[in-house]
Order: C-alpha cells, then sequence, then structure tokens
C-alpha cells in the first residue's frame, strides 16, 4: 500500500540522490528524488506536486512560491542556514514548518577552518599561484604554535576546531552570545577577544541580531595582522570593511568559504586581493558528513509520517 505521506527531494546533486536512495529503508515514506540541483524557485509547485514534505538543499523558497505548493506541510533543510534561502516565520503563518539539521557537519566544517588558517598563516595558495605563473615567491609565514585563536560564537563546529587547535599548541579563547564552559578554552569578552587574538575564526548562526555582527569598529579593534576565517556564513562580516582593511594590513590574510553574493563573481573586489584565500563554500562537503546529512533528513521525515 503506497505511503499517504508524500515527499520530494528538490534540488538533489547526484552523490546525495546515491547516498539518500541507499539509506532509504523499507517503510519509509515515499519520497521522489529529483535529480537536478540547479532547479529555480518558480519550479516549486510542479515538481511537489501535492507533496506534503519538501526536502531542500539550497533552492530559495520565498513565501510567495510557498503559497502555490498546495499540501506542502514541512521543509527539510538539508543544514542550518535555511534562513539564507526562506522565511521560517513566514512559512509557519502558512502551516509550513521548517526542519534543520544540526551537527551533521561540524567535524568536516572545522577541519576547512584549520585548513584555510594554516593556508592563510603560511600564503600557501598565493604561493601556488606565484609558481604556476613563474615566479618563485618566498615570504615568511605566521608560526601558529603558541598563538591565539579567538572563536566567536563556540557551538559544535567551534568545539571541534578548538580541538584541533589545541592538539597543534595554540592558545584558544572564546566569545559566545551565551555562556558557555568548554576544557582547556578560556570564555573571554568580545573585546578581549578581539585585541588578543592572533587569529579569529567566525562561528555564528545568521540572523537579524548577527547580520554584519562582525563591523568596521569590530574589525578595527583587531590586533593589527590579524587572520580572520570565516566558515559560517558571508553576512556576518561588513565585506566592505574586510576588504579596506585586507588593503591596509590591519587584516594579514583572510580565509573564507562563505560569501554575500554565492556563487562568487569573477571579478569581485575579493579576487583581486593577494591575502585572501578562497574556498566555495564547501567546508561541509565530505562523503561522512553527507552520510549524516542524509540519514538525519530521513530521520525528520520518519518522524513526520509518525505524527
Amino acid at each position: 500500500m503506497e505511503n499517504a505521506v508524500r515527499g520530494v527531494f528538490v534540488d538533489a546533486n547526484e552523490s546525495l540522490a546515491v547516498i539518500f536512495e541507499r539509506l532509504t529503508k523499507p517503510g519509509d515514506p515515499d519520497v521522489r528524488i529529483h535529480r537536478d540541483p540547479d532547479i529555480t524557485p518558480e519550479q516549486y509547485p510542479e515538481l511537489l506536486d501535492g507533496a506534503k514534505i519538501a526536502i531542500v538543499d539550497h533552492t530559495a523558497l520565498p513565501t510567495e512560491i510557498a503559497k502555490k505548493c498546495n499540501g506542502l506541510k514541512h521543509v527539510v533543510f538539508l543544514g542550518t542556514g535555511a534562513r539564507s534561502y526562506m522565511n521560517p516565520e513566514e512559512l509557519a503563518e502558512l502551516g509550513i514548518t521548517v526542519h534543520l539539521i544540526k551537527g551533521y557537519g561540524d567535524t568536516a566544517v572545522a577541519e576547512s577552518a584549520i585548513a584555510l588558517m594554516w593556508a592563510a598563516a603560511r600564503g600557501i595558495a598565493e604561493m601556488d599561484r606565484e609558481m604556476r605563473a613563474g615566479n618563485w615567491l618566498r615570504e615568511d609565514g605566521m608560526q601558529l604554535t603558541g598563538k591565539t585563536l579567538g572563536l566567536i560564537g563556540f557551538g559544535g563546529i567551534a568545539a571541534e576546531v578548538a580541538r584541533i587547535a589545541l592538539g597543534g599548541g595554540m592558545r584558544v579563547i572564546a566569545w559566545n552570545r551565551t555562556p558557555k564552559k568548554s576544557t582547556k578554552v578560556e570564555f573571554v569578552e568580545l573585546d578581549e577577544l578581539l585585541t588578543e587574538s592572533d587569529v579569529i575564526s567566525l562561528h555564528l548562526l545568521l540572523n537579524d541580531e548577527t547580520r554584519g555582527f562582525v563591523s568596521r569598529a569590530c574589525i578595527e579593534a583587531m590586533k593589527p595582522g590579524v587572520i580572520l576565517i570565516n566558515t559560517a556564513r558571508g553576512a556576518l562580516v561588513d565585506e566592505e570593511a574586510m576588504i579596506e582593511a585586507l588593503g591596509s594590513g590591519q587584516i594579514r590574510h583572510a580565509g573564507l568559504d562563505v560569501f554575500n553574493v554565492e556563487p562568487l563573481p569573477k571579478d569581485h573586489p575579493l579576487t583581486k586581493l593577494r591575502n585572501v584565500t578562497l574556498s566555495a563554500h564547501s567546508a561541509f562537503r565530505t562523503p561522512e558528513a553527507s552520510e549524516n546529512l542524509i540519514e538525519a533528513s530521513l530521520q525528520h521525515c520518519r518522524r513526520i509520517v509518525k505524527g
């Protein structure tokens, strides 16, 4: 007998589709996989075709489009950053619940943040670019052992960053919007973190309170020559102020996985700076994280069916 609750994975890339098929168990809700990661929001109503559940990887769901999705009651968003793609409160008013998935890629993102930090400290990307152009570029790097890493925000990803950095001989301090405790991590006021940190890594969720959190004043308060790492959300940072600080040397180097506009335009000012290492919002992309992500999405679907 066909399960009464239907779902559609609306924008699956091939690797996620394969994992979803492999992890699906007998008795799971009927979920059709649409193997096209490049759909437009306008395609939602036709793709869902009355389905109760939409599994969404990265496609925006404007409220006006959601109103046209007859039968839609649940959006399972593959990650924590749904607010960048839809308005959960407005959807709730339509009777649509947005489900998030936390923790699936904590280790993957943390390792990426650490990789960006090391690449920034030693100028790896710039040396690679110059050598490919025939230039033998040799410059002094920053030795990170003994340096202070400041974590702005302290959730699961930041805790993993701290674990790895402590193992590498760094001092780790942190500031969080609500009180936290962690072995070997010293929690300090934000002002102290800005002035003491040789490296600052961002780990805040993006919402109305944190948008533009790393302001011009915040950047000016940082220790001169700081390394800035962002694997969270581009909109946390005043981009114009960051670019100016990279030009002046206030920020020695930025390692960025996230941007205000994605994909990053090829003529964007950040692409023209020597002291920036860029990655394409891929910190979470490992097979292990994808397995965790899809399994969690299926668990959401199973709970929805059980009511």
